[in-house]
Order: structure tokens, then C-alpha cells, then sequence
């Protein structure tokens, strides 16, 4: 028996599946190695500036987040991996310095919330 399905409907549906196919081939990074240099800016990045509100220290100019940068590079030198890293400077200054939401927690929250509320509008639109 088939089942007629509403052209809203499966448009939605459609829209899901693109956006779910969009994410897996993002998450995939098909990028070479990065350099140390490069891996350096890319932490800096996720590093917020204590002395400035939320920005990162790549993007400050401030003598603190000029030092952070230093001490970045020289860590990445050393070999030390990106969460040892993030890890020091959480504990240098505490877990707002993070850019980056965790993905554990209460925190997981913030990743789920935008698919939890696309399911529920594309279940929505299907009881009508």
C-alpha cells in the first residue's frame, strides 16, 4: 500500500536530508596536515583574551594576548597537542577562556538544540 505524502512534507523532508549529507561531508576535513604555524593561529583562535571581552587573542592587539600567542607557538613547538594546550589555559584562567563549547554536558546542548528543533518543526509541519 502506498502512502501519499504531502509535497510540504517532502520538501521538508529533503531539506533534512541535504542539510545531514551538507554536515557529514563537512566534518570530514580532507585539508593536508597543517604547519605549526598555521596550527598555532588556529588555536589562538579558540583561545579567548583575558583582558578582552570575548575576543580572541588573534584578534587582540593587547600585550597579554601577544604573550598567550608567544607561549602558543612555543607549545606547538614542543609537540604538545591542541587539547593539552586548551587544557593549560583553562586552567591558567578558567573554562570561559574556551571559544569552543564543550560537546559534554550541559554544553552538548548547544550542538543538539538546532537538529532537536528542526525535528520537531519537520514533525509539526507533517501533522498538518
Amino acid at each position: 500500500m502506498l502512502v501519499k505524502v504531502k509535497p510540504r512534507t517532502l520538501s521538508w523532508v529533503l531539506l533534512a536530508l541535504v542539510s545531514l549529507v551538507a554536515l557529514l561531508f563537512g566534518s570530514f576535513d580532507a585539508r593536508d596536515p597543517e604547519t605549526p604555524s598555521q596550527r598555532a593561529a588556529s588555536l589562538a583562535a579558540t583561545i579567548a583574551c583575558p583582558q578582552c571581552s570575548g575576543q580572541p587573542v588573534s584578534e587582540s592587539s593587547a600585550p597579554i594576548a601577544q604573550v598567550i600567542r608567544a607561549e602558543i607557538k612555543e607549545q606547538v613547538d614542543q609537540g604538545r597537542s591542541d587539547s593539552e594546550i586548551r587544557a593549560y589555559y583553562v586552567e591558567q584562567y578558567g573554562q570561559w577562556v574556551n571559544l569552543n563549547p564543550s560537546s559534554s554536558g550541559f554544553d552538548s546542548l548547544v550542538w543538539i538544540s538546532p537538529f532537536l528543533i528542526c525535528l520537531l518543526y519537520t514533525s509539526d509541519a507533517a501533522d498538518e
